[in-house]
């Protein structure tokens, strides 16, 4: 396992972390635990209380020494921060639309309801009951007095609140800055010494962007580490939705006319290859789509242009003024548009035959605006892969030569591999092409058909091995169809071998005479010709028979 697989820890959905309080200690009966104690803190009760106070703090994050961290719920310092006032947040109790969540679908952890709300809020919202507003002081600090801990209905269930962040209007609170997006917290809230806060302190996250993956479940299977890892089979297009919050005063211009900012950079890129860029589907500023307005600047380049540089991903690099700035028109246009609103863009990547098994692959969206940069990454994606072993019962030598199809079951129905390579429009079939030497295959794409005849047939290579790239998570079985030259094919089901793809375990088996997993041996050679008793002519069988076995054992003595 990478070492990069610790990082799967992470909550599911960007927009509950890095400033949001993810404790929600409702859905269970065991409370969850804050990460860090504030020294001195005499705001604690050892029992959960009836109602506490919420203070909302908004602070002016300016450069990388005030790297926003994971809230405790207690006083957090901030070197580098400067508090930002008149920011409008509202609060809602979002515990009826969880649970209206988990009830549809009881499968759901809670991270991943906390991700929907949070990432499709607009739709939630309606589900949600207003618990009233509050603007942050000269402090930075939005006060809520009076919020109850319990929800007040026969079944005491804990409450779960959801903060939103209102724009303000022009020349005040954030509206020179980016947004942060809503965020959720749920009670009870309690310090590492199982100490229960009276004064609940929250940090808005401060950066206005998040990145996500787009219904991954369609193509790809989940992580059972929180959701943050997915694995998908070679050739599966993966969508990203990012959002980012632009701030109002960006179409602010100076007394000569120019924009008072400089530029807005807007970048997504991959961390590593195995994915190939698709194309942006759509960007929309709320409910406008825009996407017309940003590719009028002719300011977009992407990894299938000439002149990028880095894997798969886009960049729009637009001046707002000097030497290369768009057109006045087609920049007033843009800006317009987009100011104060929140831009999303929803786009598409594919995995490739590069990607290598249960490698990690992340994908950072990035907004530089005014040489300030902000970043958030999205779920890890990458695809499986399963290796095997031929050997020889009796003398354990590798084998190669030996045919092999994949198949699944899926929906009740038996399926079968086609690999497509390159860039065929047309499934390999399993002719002698695919004699792999080393027994590695790693399709641009595989398809499944019900006709097992029209499966890609595989081959072990000269060492007995067989690799087999790009397959997202599930059940599968290898099926030998043809053994090698001299070989006997075990008669079925004893030429199947089951096998699981899974996040993060690139498998390793050894194809055995019954097929069992994990034993070093495989084929049985023909059987010789034995000689028979009784009858007339006996002596001719004798003869015969010595013959055969003769040249059984000098066969044998070649392949060893």
């Amino acid at each position: 396992m990478k070492l990069s697989k610790l990082t799967r820890f992470a909550i599911t959905g960007m927009m509950t972390c890095s400033m949001a309080l993810t404790t929600i200690g409702t859905m269970a009966t065991a409370a969850p635990v804050i990460a860090t104690v504030n020294p001195g803190d005499t705001n604690l009760s050892d029992k959960l209380p009836a109602e506490v106070t919420v203070k909302v703090n908004k602070l002016a994050f300016k450069d990388a020494s005030s790297t926003p961290q994971d809230n405790t719920g207690g006083l957090m310092d901030y070197i580098g921060a400067d508090p930002l006032p008149g920011v409008e947040f509202k609060m809602y109790d979002v515990r009826a639309v969880f649970d209206a969540i988990k009830a549809d679908d009881p499968t759901l952890k809670n991270d991943q309801i906390m991700a929907m709300i949070t990432g499709d809020w607009d739709t939630y919202k309606a589900g949600a009951v207003d618990k009233g507003n509050a603007t942050t002081n000269s402090a930075g600090v939005a006060t809520f007095s009076g919020v109850k801990t319990r929800q007040a209905d026969g079944a005491k269930k804990y409450a779960l609140y959801l903060f939103e962040e209102l724009p303000s209007a022009a020349n005040a609170g954030n509206d020179n800055y980016f947004m942060s997006p809503p965020f959720v917290a749920g009670f009870p809230i309690k310090n590492e010494a199982g100490k229960h806060y009276k004064t609940v302190n929250l940090y808005a996250k401060n950066s206005g962007i998040e990145k996500d993956l787009v219904a991954p479940g369609e193509n790809g299977g989940q992580s059972g580490d929180g959701g943050n890892t997915w694995n998908f089979e070679v050739g599966k297009t993966v969508t990203y939705k990012a959002n980012v919050n632009i701030p109002h005063h960006i179409s602010d211009t100076l007394s000569d006319g120019s924009y008072k900012y400089s530029s807005l950079i807007i970048r997504d890129e991959m961390t590593t290859s195995g994915t190939d860029f698709v194309g942006i589907k759509k960007i929309t500023a709320g409910s406008t789509d825009v996407t017309t307005l940003f590719n009028n600047l002719n300011k977009y380049t992407d990894s299938n242009q000439d002149g990028w540089t880095g894997n798969a991903g886009f960049e729009y690099n637009i001046p707002l003024k000097g030497d290369g700035a768009p057109s006045a028109a087609a920049l007033t246009a843009l800006l317009d548009a987009i100011k104060g609103e929140s831009l999303t863009f929803e786009y598409e990547m594919k995995i490739n035959d590069q990607a290598v098994p249960t490698e990690d692959i992340g994908n950072g969206f990035q907004v530089t605006f005014d040489g300030k940069t902000i970043v958030d990454v999205a779920q890890d994606i990458e695809t499986g892969g399963y290796k095997f072993k031929k050997y020889d019962t009796e003398d354990d030598s590798a084998l190669a030569g030996a045919k092999f199809i994949i198949s699944r079951v899926k929906n009740g129905v038996t399926q079968y591999a086609q690999f497509y390579y390159g860039t065929a429009t047309t499934p390999s079939t399993g002719d002698t092409s695919l004699v792999n030497a080393n027994g590695t295959y790693t399709p641009a794409m595989i398809d499944w058909t019900i006709i097992e005849d029209d499966a890609t047939k595989i081959t072990s290579g000269t060492l007995g091995n067989l690799q087999i790239n790009g397959l997202g998570s599930g059940n599968y079985k290898l099926i030998e169809t043809d053994a090698p030259e001299g070989y006997k094919l075990p008669v079925a089901p004893a030429n199947e071998t089951a096998f699981t793809i899974k996040l993060g375990s690139d498998g390793f088996e050894a194809l055995t005479q019954n097929n069992q997993l994990h034993k070093d041996v495989a084929n049985t050679p023909d059987d010789g010709l034995l000689p028979t008793t009784g009858g007339t002519g006996i002596a001719a069988f004798l003869i015969m028979g010595t013959a055969a076995m003769g040249t059984a054992v000098y066969y044998k003595k070649r392949r060893a």
